[in-house]
């Protein structure tokens, strides 16, 4: 799996005022042939078996990590 910077942006609580701070290091790196983004809404997440043992998984967390997602979609 590859992780980027994108990914600690998503999961911090402050990822929209980090989200510069975070990009930086990818500045002038080159962009990968493909991205795969699957999305699946937290409500639908949520419904799975055992979903809320995990730290991370209360449904308003992953709500707001999923709206820094959307913020972070690149469409190019």
């Amino acid at each position: 799996m590859v992780q980027s910077t994108r990914d600690g942006v998503a999961g911090t609580r402050d990822g929209v005022v980090m989200i510069f701070l975070f990009q930086a290091p990818e500045m002038g790196l080159l962009a990968p042939d493909l991205v795969l983004y699957l999305d699946i809404p937290p409500e639908k997440a949520a419904d799975r078996g055992g979903y809320g043992v995990e730290r991370y998984e209360q449904l308003d967390f992953q709500q707001k990590v999923a709206q820094h997602y959307q913020i972070l979609r690149d469409n190019t």
